[in-house]
């Protein structure tokens, strides 16, 4: 029965069933009743982007490095609009069955980057892999984890992406390893940033990255939550670039999401 668990998974997924259940009411109901620490997580994660939404107001999300679209999903509920950026076909494909018919949610196929144009996205051994990224360093850090493929795709920039759809109030960007590439390409303040920092192998790109935020936005306040299902800022106030970069230094964890708001 076991053997059989995988691939009647991949052939759900195929046909759009496994992603219209899960985000149905019914799944809600069935999480509440037969998982009920994993619903209660998924609540307080949704209450955290919600508060945060509403302290940079509601507006736009882009939700960069979609991966399978559960953030998109999250952010949908409190935001006027998201446009969700993926460049995995396997992924893409995922996020036009799930969102597809929301008229509130844009899904562009392409990596960001500092420049517009191509670059290789390195592919590992499962569909939509979390994985999957545009950064030859990160791809090198995973020992024992065989690349599948390596395939072109369209890049495109924040500041293009700003000018094609409008400001948003809120980036998120979680594009395994190449945060620092994504960075580089936003010369627009928004209200509220955040990027996932690897610890300690991109420690000093994470390092560069926030002292380009200070450079470029001077008047940025930053902070930080842990965990893949962040539930709370571990600063009690906004900290200064300085202090941030302390942070970065001394963390003990592997993955950190920093945020960075603008007045």
């Amino acid at each position: 029965m076991r053997s059989l668990k995988a691939p009647i998974r991949r052939l759900l997924e195929r046909s759009g069933y496994n992603d219209r259940f899960r985000d149905s009411a019914l799944y809600g109901i069935y999480l509440a009743v037969v998982h009920p620490r994993h619903a209660a997580l998924t609540r307080r994660v949704g209450t955290f982007y919600g508060q945060l939404l509403a302290e940079a107001g509601r507006g736009w999300v882009f939700d960069i490095g979609a991966n399978r679209g559960e953030r998109t999903r999250i952010f949908s509920a409190f935001a006027d609009r998201v446009v969700s950026v993926e460049p995995d076909a396997y992924c893409q494909a995922v996020l036009r069955r799930r969102f597809g018919r929301d008229r509130r949610i844009t899904i562009v196929r392409a990596g960001v980057a500092e420049l517009p144009g191509v670059k290789p996205f390195f592919q590992f051994d499962e569909d939509g892999s979390g994985f999957n990224t545009l950064s030859a360093k990160w791809v090198s850090a995973q020992e024992g984890r065989p690349l599948r493929a390596t395939v072109e795709v369209p890049i495109t920039t924040l500041d293009a992406l700003i000018a094609e759809y409008g400001c948003p109030t809120y980036i998120k960007v979680d594009v395994e390893g190449s945060e620092l590439d994504v960075v580089r390409g936003l010369s627009t303040p928004v209200p509220l940033l955040s990027v996932e920092c690897i610890l300690p192998e991109f420690l000093a790109e994470s390092l560069e990255l926030l002292a380009i935020l200070h450079q470029r936005f001077p008047d940025s306040r930053f902070n930080y939550s842990v965990g893949e299902a962040p539930q709370a800022l571990e600063e009690r106030e906004w900290v200064s670039s300085d202090a941030m970069a302390g942070t970065l230094r001394t963390s003990q964890r592997r993955f950190i999401e920093m945020y960075c708001r603008q007045p």
